[in-house]
């Protein structure tokens, strides 16, 4: 129900609701995690917040690297990430999630 009514917010133009709605269901146990976040990543960047929508996409792509949405994120962060909102830890982050693919460094 939570995803539908996010949707409907998104359709009608209040991406602001939409966030509340998917930021609110993203701290619950889900199935798809994944996919909730990259929603959220999605509402959020709607609503002029990209430094929060890339939080959104981050998770994804490095908690869940393995899933379709991993993909997303990626090409959503590629688009978000200017220099000045570089992660500090991005180096260490994509290490941990080369060898948390895989169980081995590439």
């Amino acid at each position: 129900m939570p995803l539908r009514m996010a949707e409907a917010a998104l359709a009608k133009g209040d991406a602001a609701r939409a966030a509340d709605i998917l930021d609110d269901l993203s701290d619950e146990t889900l199935i798809a995690p994944e996919e909730v976040l990259v929603r959220l990543g999605t509402a959020l960047e709607a609503a002029g917040e990209p430094e929060k929508a890339l939080v959104a996409y981050r998770r994804v792509y490095y908690e869940y690297p393995l899933s379709t949405q991993a993909v997303d994120a990626q090409t959503a962060i590629e688009r978000l990430e200017t220099p000045s909102r570089i992660a500090p830890d991005r180096f260490k982050r994509d290490l941990s999630r080369r060898i948390n693919s895989n169980g081995q460094t590439r």
